[in-house]
């Protein structure tokens, strides 16, 4: 299979957040106030921004020519955090999460980073075993880490020999003010 991811555009912001959106559902819809408060951390202006960072930390999934899902990561003081990864039910059959994860790697094992970190949930047994089998170490099992809820830290070293490292993508208070005129005139 060849390479099923491609960087995002900003025309894929909505895309993400809509899909974002049924992933928190998915994996959280028991614990409603997490769900809510990731779908405002990674709304649609925030994930425009890190696109405008660097497309490749919103990765687009196709399958057949269509989008079949995301993945969302961001830069964390030397690491590359993977925290958001979605691939739509009817896209599931076959082996596109194993190219998808293993592509992802392959994009970001490239001497800017030490390593990459990722959560699952303790039941998210095919989360678990795509990592690993990508090189990913489980490194601990956070306990009522997010509102009550396990979640299990797995990390995947990298070879960082690259001077410098890339900063946190945050929004600056030009970005909200746009935004926030922007959608009082129903523009996004």
């Amino acid at each position: 299979m060849s390479n099923p991811l491609r960087p995002a555009l900003p025309s894929d912001a909505e895309f993400v957040h809509a899909n974002l959106k049924v992933a928190l559902a998915e994996t959280f819809g028991a614990v409603p106030q997490f769900v809510k408060n990731e779908s405002a951390r990674f709304s649609t202006v925030y994930l425009r921004a890190l696109i405008a960072a660097n497309p490749a930390y919103v990765f687009i999934m196709e399958n057949a020519g269509k989008r079949a899902g995301f993945m969302v990561s961001g830069p964390e003081h030397g690491s590359v955090v993977l925290y958001w990864s979605f691939i739509d039910p009817a896209h599931r059959k076959g082996n596109l999460a194993l190219s998808c994860m293993s592509n992802y790697v392959k994009h970001w094992d490239n001497n800017r980073f030490h390593k990459i970190a990722s959560y699952t949930t303790a039941e998210n047994r095919v989360a678990q075993l795509l990592m690993r089998r990508n090189g990913f170490r489980e490194i601990v099992k956070l306990e009522k880490h997010v509102l009550g809820q396990d979640l299990i830290l797995f990390e995947r070293p990298l070879n960082k020999a690259l001077e410098g490292y890339d900063p946190p993508v945050t929004l600056n208070g030009r970005a909200l003010l746009l935004h926030s005129v922007k959608r009082r005139l129903h523009l996004t």
